[in-house]
């Protein structure tokens, strides 16, 4: 036991020391498509290193590469060796050289391979029998528009794909996506039968030029007729390089509207009821939807409704935009939706909502509109609500500034002595006045911010709101309480509310805010349910979303 365990001593320790590189290849004359296996072994030591194949990839596919370590003793003699199998395709036929292939800091001699060329009509035989057609349904095509790329696969009875099919082809400078799944059918070409294999992806270029689409392969093999016996080849299945032309955006475009080409766009407008009249303070919900054929949803600009701001107020929603791959072609959807309250009586005339497009196929401007819509607003006109102390966005106008002091002027003719006195006492009057003012304002300035008020304190002042029942109070409690709930700015606040659900309670505290008279209350205990849920429930982390006032 102890002679082992030194033999194992000394072959680990010598083992670094006394490695030898060594290379073979067998067979060294094969047939095109077939393969040849390059075996290399390093000897006295037990250690794997890392091979350098580059040098390979010009004139061989490196299939695949295996490596095992042994070792031996025998009378006394330690061996180790680690050895590496490499299994090669030759790219093309002839007097072929291996290159060297580094191991660690060694590397292998060159060695000779002869790749017999296959007879034509054998070659011919197996190009009948497996093989790929690709092609572009648009080219050339515009800069951030669509082409489809398909790909078929062709293969008859006694031909085997061995490796998966090919995935995406990678493009610099373009948005690829896959379109549909991937079928399998089966034709009839000059009499003899195939399956195909076929794949689609969308690409949208991003940069206007020459675009390259690169080759891509799968193994197959196929069993052939030669020399009057049936054999199997391995084969080497591949496409060639497409180019493809992209267009800039032409220059009839209108520069002022979003470049968006597609093959078609809709646009639609629906509101929440088909009522023409309205009073001031109901509550309306208005949707745009835009569908483009050939483009993606991120590609449509923000839908955006005309509104005199005089008569309506308005409350987007976060836009929904998704994207339909099941079709022959990419469908993007971008969809919006506003609350909105009319504040002002009176007839107002709404303009159709317009979106301005490229038609790829026609190669022309084209504009897609939803109609415009009529209204009667009936009722009283709100009262704007007072500005709030920490200037809130949305919450009435500017509050007006206070009266200039009146500044006294000299009398225009000499002062009599008996007039001196009572002059000097306007005088002084007016600078007290000047420097109090003066005071006051710098003491403004540089007195110390006052403290933000802490949860409990908010929380304290949205309960008494609620109590009291008036909607202008509740509101402005509950934004002030969100503000510091969920640590966020004033819009991103409501949106983080909207988007844990309480949406509709937040429409309803601002309906109820506009309407007239004294039907402007509210339910205070529903908000106070609504916090103290939205307290019990887990908060969700805000995405970067449109703030939620136009």
């Amino acid at each position: 036991m102890r002679r082992w365990a030194h033999l194992l001593l000394l072959w680990l320790l010598a083992g670094p020391a006394a490695a030898e590189l060594t290379a073979t290849v067998e067979p060294r004359i094969i047939d095109e498509f077939d393969t040849a296996r390059l075996t290399i072994r390093t000897t006295g030591t037990n250690q794997t290193q890392p091979l350098g194949l580059y040098a390979l990839e010009e004139d061989f596919e490196v299939l695949t590469t295996q490596s095992s370590s042994q070792y031996r003793a025998v009378n006394g003699q330690v061996e180790s060796w680690v050895e590496y199998q490499i299994l090669l395709r030759p790219r093309s036929s002839g007097d072929l050289t291996i290159p060297p292939v580094t191991v660690g800091d060694q590397a292998t001699p060159a060695l000779p391979l002869r790749v017999r060329g296959m007879p034509a009509e054998l070659r011919e035989a197996i190009e009948r029998m497996v093989f790929f057609e690709s092609e572009l349904t648009r080219d050339p095509v515009y800069v951030q528009a669509q082409t489809v790329l398909i790909r078929r696969l062709y293969y008859a009875s006694g031909a085997q794909i061995y490796s998966d099919l090919p995935g995406m082809p990678e493009i610099p400078d373009a948005i690829v996506m896959p379109i549909g799944e991937t079928t399998s059918t089966a034709t009839i070409r000059d009499g003899q039968r195939y399956g195909v294999i076929e794949q689609r992806f969308a690409i949208l270029p991003e940069r206007s030029g020459e675009l390259t689409i690169p080759a891509i392969s799968v193994t197959s093999s196929v069993r052939l007729q030669s020399g009057g016996r049936l054999r199997r080849s391995g084969v080497r299945v591949a496409t060639e390089p497409m180019t493809l032309e992209v267009l800039p955006i032409p220059p009839e475009y209108p520069a002022e509207h979003p470049w968006l080409p597609a093959e078609n766009l809709t646009l639609q407008d629906t509101w929440s009821t088909d009522q023409r009249r309205l009073a001031v303070g109901d509550q309306v919900r208005r949707t745009l939807r835009a569908e483009v054929t050939g483009n993606v949803s991120s590609a449509i600009p923000p839908l955006t409704p005309a509104l005199p701001d005089a008569s309506f107020r308005r409350y987007p929603e976060p836009p929904e935009l998704t994207d339909d791959d099941r079709g022959p072609s990419i469908r993007g959807v971008r969809e919006q939706a506003y609350a909105i309250i009319p504040t002002a009586p009176g007839s107002v005339v709404l303009p159709a909502t317009e979106v301005v497009w490229w038609d790829v196929a026609a190669r022309r401007v084209r504009t897609a509109s939803a109609p415009g819509r009529n209204l009667t607003i009936t009722g009283v006109a709100a009262e704007p609500s007072a500005p709030a102390a920490d200037g809130r966005a949305g919450e009435g106008a500017d509050a007006p500034a206070a009266p200039a002091p009146e500044t006294v002027q000299p009398p225009a003719e000499p002062l009599s002595p008996g007039r001196t006195s009572s002059a000097t006492l306007w005088v002084l009057a007016a600078a007290a006045v000047l420097l109090a003012t003066l005071a006051y304002a710098l003491r403004g300035r540089l007195a110390p911010p006052a403290a933000a008020p802490s949860a409990r304190q908010r929380r304290r002042t949205l309960d008494a709101a609620c109590r009291e029942g008036r909607a202008d109070a509740i509101h402005d409690a509950l934004l002030d309480y969100l503000r510091g709930f969920y640590d966020a700015s004033l819009p991103e606040a409501q949106r983080r509310f909207r988007a844990d659900g309480y949406g509709a309670l937040l429409d309803d505290l601002n309906a109820a805010r506009f309407r007239s008279g004294a039907a402007g209350a509210a339910d205070g205990d529903a908000v106070r349910r609504a916090v103290d849920a939205l307290r019990r429930g887990p908060r969700r982390s805000a995405e970067p979303l449109p703030a939620l006032y136009d």
